[in-house]
């Protein structure tokens, strides 16, 4: 749906956002984003997909790309006010992601007034479709099994159509 060309299994209805950013004259971004909450002992759990498909331009898989990729989600955490942020990346052996297009997983500590969140990303590049797909699952750090548990099923269920 929108920017979608992947199915994910969310498991509550998820709210959904559409919208077109304009990056220059000949060159625009499609967003899609599902976003689905429920509560794992008493802390809310945070779902949410985004689809970002790329119009008058093509994504080069480059390292300067993803760089520039995580720091941009490093810039929007910081404007929602989150503070300490650290990021860890996924090594090669602990992802879960296991599908073929180029992706990267990583997760970001940061705090609040309320305590560290913890958010698990995995973001994947579909070249052939210029798209970007990210998977985040974030909750407050005393339910982070829950949160991880969360993240590997969506993950699991994450799949590109054909």
């Amino acid at each position: 749906e929108g920017a979608c060309a992947a199915d994910v299994l969310l498991l509550a209805e998820p709210k959904i956002n559409h919208q077109t950013l304009t990056l220059s004259d000949t060159v625009s971004l499609t967003l899609s984003q599902f976003v689905s909450t429920k509560v794992i002992d008493g802390a809310k759990v945070a779902s949410n997909v985004i689809c970002q498909n790329l119009q008058g331009a093509s994504y080069s898989g480059s390292k300067e790309e993803w760089q520039n990729f995580i720091d941009s989600a490093l810039k929007a955490l910081v404007k929602k006010g989150y503070k300490d942020l650290q990021f860890t990346m996924v090594g090669e052996v602990e992802r879960q992601y296991k599908g073929t297009l180029d992706s990267k997983e990583y997760v970001f500590l940061a705090g609040t007034p309320n305590g560290v969140q913890v958010i698990h990303n995995l973001a994947v590049l579909d070249k052939d479709r210029n798209t970007m797909y990210t998977v985040s699952v974030s909750g407050n750090e005393v339910v982070k099994q829950g949160v991880l548990d969360e993240f590997n099923r969506l993950v699991g269920s994450f799949k590109v159509r054909d």
